[in-house]
Protein backbone atom coordinates (compact mmCIF):
# COMPACT_ATOMS: atom_id res chain seq x y z
CA UNK A 1 0.00 0.00 0.00
CA UNK A 2 1.05 3.58 -0.57
CA UNK A 3 -0.12 6.47 2.99
CA UNK A 4 2.32 10.75 5.20
CA UNK A 5 5.58 12.31 6.01
CA UNK A 6 7.07 14.58 8.56
CA UNK A 7 9.91 16.97 9.04
CA UNK A 8 13.40 16.37 10.27
CA UNK A 9 12.04 16.07 13.81
CA UNK A 10 10.91 12.55 12.89
CA UNK A 11 14.36 11.02 13.13
CA UNK A 12 15.31 7.42 12.87
CA UNK A 13 15.54 7.09 16.63
CA UNK A 14 11.77 7.46 16.84
CA UNK A 15 10.31 6.06 13.64
CA UNK A 16 13.18 4.54 11.68
CA UNK A 17 14.28 1.74 13.97
CA UNK A 18 16.92 -0.51 12.47
CA UNK A 19 16.14 -4.02 11.36
CA UNK A 20 16.84 -6.90 13.69
CA UNK A 21 19.52 -9.39 12.58
CA UNK A 22 18.43 -11.88 9.92
CA UNK A 23 16.73 -14.92 11.36
CA UNK A 24 15.56 -18.07 9.67
CA UNK A 25 11.75 -18.27 9.79
CA UNK A 26 9.93 -21.40 10.94
CA UNK A 27 8.83 -22.09 7.36
CA UNK A 28 12.43 -21.99 6.13
CA UNK A 29 13.57 -24.32 8.92
CA UNK A 30 10.81 -26.79 8.11
CA UNK A 31 11.65 -26.72 4.42
CA UNK A 32 15.33 -27.28 5.19
CA UNK A 33 14.76 -30.41 7.29
CA UNK A 34 11.58 -32.01 5.93
CA UNK A 35 11.38 -30.61 2.39
CA UNK A 36 10.66 -33.12 -0.42
CA UNK A 37 9.19 -35.58 2.07
CA UNK A 38 5.68 -36.96 2.50
CA UNK A 39 5.16 -34.75 5.56
CA UNK A 40 6.10 -31.62 3.60
CA UNK A 41 3.73 -32.50 0.74
CA UNK A 42 0.93 -33.23 3.22
CA UNK A 43 1.44 -29.85 4.97
CA UNK A 44 1.47 -28.04 1.60
CA UNK A 45 -1.84 -29.64 0.56
CA UNK A 46 -3.35 -28.89 3.98
CA UNK A 47 -2.27 -25.25 3.72
CA UNK A 48 -3.90 -24.96 0.26
CA UNK A 49 -7.25 -26.31 1.50
CA UNK A 50 -7.10 -24.15 4.62
CA UNK A 51 -6.70 -21.08 2.40
CA UNK A 52 -9.63 -22.15 0.25
CA UNK A 53 -11.80 -22.54 3.34
CA UNK A 54 -10.63 -19.17 4.64
CA UNK A 55 -11.36 -17.62 1.24
CA UNK A 56 -14.90 -18.98 1.35
CA UNK A 57 -15.55 -17.72 4.88
CA UNK A 58 -13.99 -14.24 4.86
CA UNK A 59 -16.50 -12.64 2.43
CA UNK A 60 -19.25 -13.70 4.85
CA UNK A 61 -17.72 -11.56 7.59
CA UNK A 62 -19.60 -8.25 7.96
CA UNK A 63 -17.81 -5.70 5.77
CA UNK A 64 -17.02 -3.34 8.61
CA UNK A 65 -14.97 -6.05 10.35
CA UNK A 66 -13.24 -7.07 7.13
CA UNK A 67 -12.39 -3.45 6.36
CA UNK A 68 -10.92 -3.07 9.84
CA UNK A 69 -8.81 -6.20 9.32
CA UNK A 70 -7.35 -4.84 6.09
CA UNK A 71 -6.52 -1.44 7.61
CA UNK A 72 -3.96 -2.92 9.97
CA UNK A 73 -0.23 -2.62 9.46
CA UNK A 74 0.20 -6.41 9.61
CA UNK A 75 -1.60 -6.90 6.29
CA UNK A 76 1.06 -4.82 4.53
CA UNK A 77 4.10 -6.76 5.67
CA UNK A 78 6.94 -8.73 4.13
CA UNK A 79 4.65 -11.03 2.17
CA UNK A 80 2.91 -8.02 0.63
CA UNK A 81 6.00 -6.05 -0.41
CA UNK A 82 8.85 -8.48 -0.87
CA UNK A 83 7.53 -11.92 -1.82
CA UNK A 84 7.22 -12.89 -5.52
CA UNK A 85 4.09 -11.41 -7.07
CA UNK A 86 1.15 -13.81 -7.42
CA UNK A 87 -1.96 -11.76 -6.59
CA UNK A 88 -4.53 -14.54 -6.91
CA UNK A 89 -2.64 -16.63 -4.34
CA UNK A 90 -1.79 -13.81 -1.96
CA UNK A 91 -2.20 -10.06 -2.28
CA UNK A 92 0.93 -8.03 -2.81
CA UNK A 93 3.25 -6.25 -5.21
CA UNK A 94 6.49 -8.15 -4.60
CA UNK A 95 9.54 -7.13 -6.58
CA UNK A 96 7.38 -5.18 -9.05
CA UNK A 97 7.04 -2.35 -6.52
CA UNK A 98 10.57 -0.97 -6.92
CA UNK A 99 9.91 1.15 -10.02
CA UNK A 100 12.68 3.69 -9.58
CA UNK A 101 12.37 5.08 -13.12
CA UNK A 102 8.63 5.74 -12.69
CA UNK A 103 9.23 7.59 -9.42
CA UNK A 104 11.95 9.68 -11.04
CA UNK A 105 9.47 10.71 -13.77
CA UNK A 106 6.86 11.61 -11.15
CA UNK A 107 9.39 13.77 -9.29
CA UNK A 108 10.46 15.60 -12.46
CA UNK A 109 6.84 16.24 -13.48
CA UNK A 110 5.95 17.42 -9.97
CA UNK A 111 8.67 20.05 -10.11
CA UNK A 112 7.71 21.09 -13.67
CA UNK A 113 3.93 21.31 -13.19
CA UNK A 114 3.52 22.42 -9.57
CA UNK A 115 6.90 23.87 -8.49
CA UNK A 116 6.20 22.88 -4.85
CA UNK A 117 8.38 23.54 -1.84
CA UNK A 118 6.84 21.01 0.57
CA UNK A 119 5.53 17.66 -0.70
CA UNK A 120 3.83 14.83 1.17
CA UNK A 121 3.74 11.32 -0.32
CA UNK A 122 0.63 9.73 1.15
CA UNK A 123 1.07 5.96 1.03
CA UNK A 124 4.82 6.15 0.57
CA UNK A 125 5.64 2.46 1.26
CA UNK A 126 9.47 2.26 1.32
CA UNK A 127 9.86 5.88 0.33
CA UNK A 128 11.31 5.54 -3.17
CA UNK A 129 9.25 8.51 -4.41
CA UNK A 130 10.28 10.56 -1.36
CA UNK A 131 13.90 9.94 -2.31
CA UNK A 132 13.25 10.94 -5.93
CA UNK A 133 11.46 14.14 -4.88
CA UNK A 134 14.23 15.14 -2.51
CA UNK A 135 16.84 14.52 -5.21
CA UNK A 136 14.96 17.14 -7.29
CA UNK A 137 15.36 19.73 -4.53
CA UNK A 138 11.91 19.45 -2.92
CA UNK A 139 11.28 19.11 0.82
CA UNK A 140 9.50 15.74 0.70
CA UNK A 141 8.22 13.44 3.42
CA UNK A 142 6.17 10.25 3.42
CA UNK A 143 3.64 8.41 5.54
CA UNK A 144 2.45 4.81 5.28
CA UNK A 145 0.31 2.50 7.35
CA UNK A 146 2.90 -0.29 7.02
CA UNK A 147 5.42 -0.47 9.84
CA UNK A 148 7.32 -3.10 7.81
CA UNK A 149 7.66 -0.84 4.76
CA UNK A 150 8.99 2.11 6.76
CA UNK A 151 11.29 -0.09 8.85
CA UNK A 152 12.87 -1.71 5.76
CA UNK A 153 13.17 1.49 3.73
CA UNK A 154 16.64 2.51 2.43
CA UNK A 155 18.77 4.07 5.15
CA UNK A 156 19.16 7.38 3.31
CA UNK A 157 15.37 7.81 3.08
CA UNK A 158 14.17 6.35 6.36
CA UNK A 159 14.56 9.59 8.33
CA UNK A 160 11.87 11.23 6.21
CA UNK A 161 9.21 8.52 6.61
CA UNK A 162 6.59 8.04 9.25
CA UNK A 163 4.13 5.27 10.15
CA UNK A 164 0.60 6.62 10.24
CA UNK A 165 -2.93 6.51 8.88
CA UNK A 166 -4.06 8.87 6.13
CA UNK A 167 -7.46 9.40 7.77
CA UNK A 168 -5.77 11.18 10.68
CA UNK A 169 -2.41 12.78 9.96
CA UNK A 170 -0.34 14.55 12.58
CA UNK A 171 0.41 17.74 10.63
CA UNK A 172 -0.76 21.33 10.93
CA UNK A 173 -3.30 22.53 8.40
CA UNK A 174 -1.96 23.64 5.01
CA UNK A 175 1.50 22.14 5.57
CA UNK A 176 2.11 20.90 2.01
CA UNK A 177 1.97 22.61 -1.39
CA UNK A 178 1.56 19.24 -3.11
CA UNK A 179 0.00 15.98 -1.90
CA UNK A 180 0.98 12.93 -3.96
CA UNK A 181 -1.38 9.97 -3.44
CA UNK A 182 -0.24 7.24 -5.84
CA UNK A 183 -1.99 3.84 -5.76
CA UNK A 184 -3.29 4.44 -2.24
CA UNK A 185 -6.96 5.47 -2.15
CA UNK A 186 -8.17 2.11 -3.46
CA UNK A 187 -6.86 0.51 -0.24
CA UNK A 188 -9.24 2.60 1.87
CA UNK A 189 -12.79 1.29 2.49
CA UNK A 190 -15.58 3.23 0.74
CA UNK A 191 -16.89 4.17 4.17
CA UNK A 192 -13.62 6.03 4.96
CA UNK A 193 -13.03 7.78 1.63
CA UNK A 194 -14.82 10.97 2.68
CA UNK A 195 -12.85 11.14 5.95
CA UNK A 196 -9.61 10.68 3.99
CA UNK A 197 -10.36 13.42 1.47
CA UNK A 198 -11.36 15.78 4.25
CA UNK A 199 -7.98 15.13 5.90
CA UNK A 200 -6.13 15.62 2.61
CA UNK A 201 -7.87 18.98 2.25
CA UNK A 202 -6.87 19.99 5.77
CA UNK A 203 -3.18 19.09 5.40
CA UNK A 204 -2.70 20.29 1.80
CA UNK A 205 -2.59 23.92 0.75
CA UNK A 206 -3.20 23.65 -3.01
CA UNK A 207 -2.35 20.70 -5.30
CA UNK A 208 -3.23 17.00 -5.09
CA UNK A 209 -2.03 14.37 -7.56
CA UNK A 210 -3.72 10.98 -7.25
CA UNK A 211 -3.48 7.77 -9.22
CA UNK A 212 -6.20 5.26 -8.46
CA UNK A 213 -7.35 2.17 -10.42
CA UNK A 214 -10.49 3.51 -12.10
CA UNK A 215 -13.21 2.39 -14.47
CA UNK A 216 -15.22 4.05 -17.18
CA UNK A 217 -14.91 7.17 -19.30
CA UNK A 218 -12.10 9.66 -18.74
CA UNK A 219 -12.49 12.88 -20.69
CA UNK A 220 -8.89 13.96 -20.04
CA UNK A 221 -6.95 10.80 -20.89
CA UNK A 222 -7.15 7.03 -21.38
CA UNK A 223 -10.39 5.45 -20.20
CA UNK A 224 -10.38 3.09 -17.23
CA UNK A 225 -11.24 -0.60 -17.47
CA UNK A 226 -13.08 -3.06 -15.24
CA UNK A 227 -11.05 -6.09 -16.37
CA UNK A 228 -8.65 -7.31 -13.69
CA UNK A 229 -10.71 -5.61 -10.98
CA UNK A 230 -14.19 -7.10 -11.40
CA UNK A 231 -15.10 -10.79 -11.48
CA UNK A 232 -15.62 -12.16 -15.00
CA UNK A 233 -19.21 -13.13 -14.17
CA UNK A 234 -20.07 -9.42 -13.63
CA UNK A 235 -18.12 -7.84 -16.50
CA UNK A 236 -21.10 -7.99 -18.86
CA UNK A 237 -23.07 -5.91 -16.38
CA UNK A 238 -20.34 -3.26 -16.35
CA UNK A 239 -20.26 -3.10 -20.14
CA UNK A 240 -24.03 -2.64 -20.39
CA UNK A 241 -24.48 -0.24 -17.47
CA UNK A 242 -22.36 2.46 -15.87
CA UNK A 243 -21.69 1.32 -12.30
CA UNK A 244 -19.72 3.95 -10.45
CA UNK A 245 -18.84 2.09 -7.24
CA UNK A 246 -18.29 -1.67 -7.40
CA UNK A 247 -20.06 -3.61 -4.61
CA UNK A 248 -17.79 -5.88 -2.59
CA UNK A 249 -19.33 -9.01 -4.09
CA UNK A 250 -18.18 -7.89 -7.58
CA UNK A 251 -14.48 -7.63 -6.64
CA UNK A 252 -11.90 -10.26 -7.57
CA UNK A 253 -10.65 -12.03 -4.43
CA UNK A 254 -7.42 -13.87 -3.78
CA UNK A 255 -7.23 -17.38 -2.35
CA UNK A 256 -7.65 -15.95 1.17
CA UNK A 257 -10.93 -14.25 0.27
CA UNK A 258 -9.37 -10.77 0.29
CA UNK A 259 -9.70 -8.33 -2.67
CA UNK A 260 -6.50 -8.60 -4.71
CA UNK A 261 -3.76 -6.24 -3.49
CA UNK A 262 -6.17 -5.14 -0.74
CA UNK A 263 -8.08 -2.96 -3.22
CA UNK A 264 -11.33 -2.21 -1.40
CA UNK A 265 -12.67 0.76 -3.37
CA UNK A 266 -12.97 0.24 -7.12
CA UNK A 267 -14.85 3.10 -8.73
CA UNK A 268 -15.24 5.14 -11.90
CA UNK A 269 -13.43 8.34 -12.81
CA UNK A 270 -16.73 10.17 -12.30
CA UNK A 271 -17.14 8.72 -8.78
CA UNK A 272 -13.67 9.83 -7.68
CA UNK A 273 -14.27 13.28 -9.20
CA UNK A 274 -17.53 13.64 -7.29
CA UNK A 275 -15.86 12.53 -4.04
CA UNK A 276 -13.20 15.26 -4.31
CA UNK A 277 -15.64 17.91 -5.57
CA UNK A 278 -17.74 17.42 -2.42
CA UNK A 279 -14.77 18.66 -0.37
CA UNK A 280 -13.96 21.74 -2.42
CA UNK A 281 -11.44 20.30 -4.90
CA UNK A 282 -11.62 21.27 -8.58
CA UNK A 283 -10.46 18.63 -11.06
CA UNK A 284 -7.84 20.12 -13.39
CA UNK A 285 -8.14 18.43 -16.77
CA UNK A 286 -5.52 20.68 -18.36
CA UNK A 287 -2.88 19.41 -15.91
CA UNK A 288 -4.02 15.81 -16.37
CA UNK A 289 -3.52 16.01 -20.12
CA UNK A 290 0.11 16.97 -19.56
CA UNK A 291 0.62 14.08 -17.14
CA UNK A 292 -1.03 11.63 -19.53
CA UNK A 293 1.23 12.82 -22.34
CA UNK A 294 4.54 12.83 -20.45
CA UNK A 295 4.31 10.07 -17.82
CA UNK A 296 4.71 6.66 -19.42
CA UNK A 297 2.65 4.74 -16.84
CA UNK A 298 -0.22 7.21 -17.30
CA UNK A 299 0.04 7.19 -21.10
CA UNK A 300 -0.25 3.39 -21.12
CA UNK A 301 -3.19 3.42 -18.70
CA UNK A 302 -1.23 1.58 -15.98
CA UNK A 303 -1.76 4.51 -13.62
CA UNK A 304 -5.13 6.29 -13.78
CA UNK A 305 -4.10 9.82 -12.80
CA UNK A 306 -6.26 12.72 -11.64
CA UNK A 307 -5.12 16.21 -10.60
CA UNK A 308 -7.10 18.35 -8.16
CA UNK A 309 -6.70 21.94 -6.99
CA UNK A 310 -8.03 23.04 -3.62
CA UNK A 311 -10.50 25.92 -3.79
CA UNK A 312 -10.83 28.22 -0.80
CA UNK A 313 -13.23 31.03 -0.03
CA UNK A 314 -11.68 34.49 0.48
CA UNK A 315 -10.74 35.31 4.09
CA UNK A 316 -13.65 36.88 5.93
CA UNK A 317 -16.20 35.90 3.25
CA UNK A 318 -19.67 35.28 4.65
CA UNK A 319 -22.18 32.79 3.22
CA UNK A 320 -24.59 34.61 0.95
CA UNK A 321 -27.80 33.03 -0.32
CA UNK A 322 -29.20 33.89 -3.73
CA UNK A 323 -31.64 32.43 -6.22
CA UNK A 324 -30.70 32.33 -9.85
CA UNK A 325 -32.73 31.78 -13.00
CA UNK A 326 -30.94 28.93 -14.72
CA UNK A 327 -33.23 27.44 -17.39
CA UNK A 328 -32.10 24.10 -18.79
CA UNK A 329 -32.38 23.03 -22.41
CA UNK A 330 -32.55 19.38 -23.44
CA UNK A 331 -29.64 19.04 -25.89
CA UNK A 332 -29.98 15.26 -26.35
CA UNK A 333 -32.18 12.45 -25.05
CA UNK A 334 -31.88 12.60 -21.28
CA UNK A 335 -29.19 15.33 -21.32
CA UNK A 336 -29.98 18.85 -20.06
CA UNK A 337 -27.69 21.87 -20.07
CA UNK A 338 -27.96 25.42 -18.72
CA UNK A 339 -26.41 28.68 -19.85
CA UNK A 340 -23.04 29.58 -18.34
CA UNK A 341 -23.07 31.11 -14.85
CA UNK A 342 -20.31 33.29 -13.40
CA UNK A 343 -19.04 32.35 -9.94
CA UNK A 344 -16.46 34.22 -7.84
CA UNK A 345 -13.50 32.35 -6.39
CA UNK A 346 -14.47 30.16 -3.44
CA UNK A 347 -16.46 27.11 -2.44
CA UNK A 348 -20.18 27.33 -3.14
CA UNK A 349 -23.25 25.22 -2.54
CA UNK A 350 -25.70 24.85 -5.41
CA UNK A 351 -29.18 23.33 -4.95
CA UNK A 352 -31.03 22.07 -8.01
CA UNK A 353 -34.52 20.61 -8.01
CA UNK A 354 -35.45 17.98 -10.57
CA UNK A 355 -39.02 16.91 -11.30
CA UNK A 356 -39.20 13.13 -11.82
CA UNK A 357 -41.57 12.03 -14.56
CA UNK A 358 -40.78 8.33 -14.82
CA UNK A 359 -38.71 5.68 -13.04
CA UNK A 360 -38.84 2.14 -14.38
CA UNK A 361 -38.39 -0.58 -11.78
CA UNK A 362 -36.03 -3.55 -12.08
CA UNK A 363 -32.47 -3.96 -13.24
CA UNK A 364 -29.24 -3.50 -11.33
CA UNK A 365 -29.88 -1.04 -8.44
CA UNK A 366 -26.21 0.07 -8.32
CA UNK A 367 -26.12 1.31 -11.94
CA UNK A 368 -25.88 5.05 -12.54
CA UNK A 369 -29.21 6.83 -12.90
CA UNK A 370 -28.37 10.53 -12.60
CA UNK A 371 -25.24 12.63 -13.10
CA UNK A 372 -25.23 16.35 -12.29
CA UNK A 373 -22.02 18.30 -12.87
CA UNK A 374 -20.61 21.71 -13.64
CA UNK A 375 -17.68 22.23 -16.00
CA UNK A 376 -15.61 25.35 -16.53
CA UNK A 377 -16.65 27.08 -19.73
CA UNK A 378 -13.26 26.23 -21.26
CA UNK A 379 -13.92 22.54 -20.66
CA UNK A 380 -10.69 21.97 -18.72
CA UNK A 381 -12.05 21.68 -15.21
CA UNK A 382 -14.80 19.89 -13.27
CA UNK A 383 -16.06 22.17 -10.51
CA UNK A 384 -18.96 20.13 -9.12
CA UNK A 385 -20.31 16.63 -9.54
CA UNK A 386 -23.09 14.52 -8.07
CA UNK A 387 -23.87 10.87 -8.88
CA UNK A 388 -26.97 8.94 -7.88
CA UNK A 389 -27.58 5.26 -8.61
CA UNK A 390 -30.94 3.77 -9.48
CA UNK A 391 -31.69 2.69 -5.91
CA UNK A 392 -31.05 6.22 -4.59
CA UNK A 393 -33.18 7.86 -7.28
CA UNK A 394 -36.06 5.43 -6.80
CA UNK A 395 -36.06 6.20 -3.10
CA UNK A 396 -35.98 9.98 -3.68
CA UNK A 397 -38.58 9.85 -6.46
CA UNK A 398 -41.35 8.74 -4.11
CA UNK A 399 -41.99 12.40 -3.39
CA UNK A 400 -42.03 13.26 -7.11
CA UNK A 401 -38.72 15.14 -7.20
CA UNK A 402 -35.01 14.76 -6.64
CA UNK A 403 -33.10 17.43 -4.73
CA UNK A 404 -29.57 17.67 -6.07
CA UNK A 405 -27.09 19.46 -3.81
CA UNK A 406 -23.65 20.13 -5.27
CA UNK A 407 -20.51 21.67 -3.81
CA UNK A 408 -18.96 23.84 -6.53
CA UNK A 409 -15.23 24.59 -6.27
CA UNK A 410 -14.01 27.70 -8.07
CA UNK A 411 -10.26 28.30 -7.69
CA UNK A 412 -10.64 31.73 -9.32
CA UNK A 413 -13.43 33.86 -10.73
CA UNK A 414 -14.78 31.67 -13.48
CA UNK A 415 -17.72 30.78 -15.69
CA UNK A 416 -19.28 27.34 -15.22
CA UNK A 417 -21.91 25.41 -17.13
CA UNK A 418 -24.24 22.92 -15.41
CA UNK A 419 -25.27 19.69 -17.12
CA UNK A 420 -27.64 16.92 -16.05
CA UNK A 421 -27.63 13.43 -17.59
CA UNK A 422 -30.07 10.65 -16.74
CA UNK A 423 -30.32 6.97 -17.61
CA UNK A 424 -32.90 5.76 -20.18
CA UNK A 425 -34.94 4.18 -17.37
CA UNK A 426 -35.32 7.59 -15.75
CA UNK A 427 -37.10 10.69 -17.03
CA UNK A 428 -36.44 13.95 -15.21
CA UNK A 429 -37.11 17.62 -15.90
CA UNK A 430 -34.83 20.19 -14.22
CA UNK A 431 -36.69 23.14 -12.79
CA UNK A 432 -35.32 26.50 -13.98
CA UNK A 433 -34.45 28.04 -10.61
CA UNK A 434 -31.33 27.17 -8.65
CA UNK A 435 -30.42 28.23 -5.13
CA UNK A 436 -26.74 29.14 -4.70
CA UNK A 437 -24.96 29.80 -1.43
CA UNK A 438 -21.76 31.66 -2.18
CA UNK A 439 -18.60 31.09 -0.15
CA UNK A 440 -19.62 28.01 1.75
CA UNK A 441 -17.36 27.06 4.66
CA UNK A 442 -16.09 23.46 4.66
Amino acid sequence: MRTEGSGPRLGRDRYGTKESPDRMHLKDLAKKYIGDTFIWRYLTIAKFHARRLKGALIPRIPKRFLYRLLQKSDFYGEEYFDKPKNPLEVSGYGEAYEGFEEFKQVAELSRELFDPHNVLDVGCAKGFLVGALRSQGMEAWGIDISDYAVRTAPEDIKNWLKVGNCTSMDFPGGSFDLMVVLETLEHIPPTDIEKTIRELRRVGSRWLWASTPSMGENRFGPDGIAEGKIKDSYLGLYRENVIDLAPFKHLILDLNGVPIHGHLTIASYAWWTAAFNRWGFMRRGDMERKVNEELENARQGIWNCTIFEKAASPPGARPENSRLDMPFTEIAAGVWEAEAVHLPAGVHRVDLELAVENVREGGEPSRRALHCESMSTGGDGVNASLLLNMHEVQRAARKGRVDARLVCAACEDTGVRFRISCAPALRVRPLPVASIRLHQAL
